[in-house]
């Protein structure tokens, strides 16, 4: 499971709310994780490549 991540960080790195900017992987089950490193990062960068998601940000090399 992905570590929370700390809200200063989603705020300046994840961009959540900036359209295109924000992170394809973030996401908030209960608390902010990014699911760059998982077996999800496939299934994110297909929606991007076809167009079905707003976020197309690729913001950092990922956190566990």
């Amino acid at each position: 499971m992905p570590e929370p991540l700390p809200i200063p960080y989603v705020r300046d790195i994840c961009q959540p709310g900036q359209g295109t900017r924000t992170c394809r992987y973030l996401v908030r089950p209960k608390e902010w994780e990014c699911l760059k490193l998982t077996y999800f990062k496939l299934w994110l960068d297909e929606r991007v490549a076809l167009d079905t998601i707003l976020a197309h940000g690729d913001n950092c090399d990922g956190r566990p």
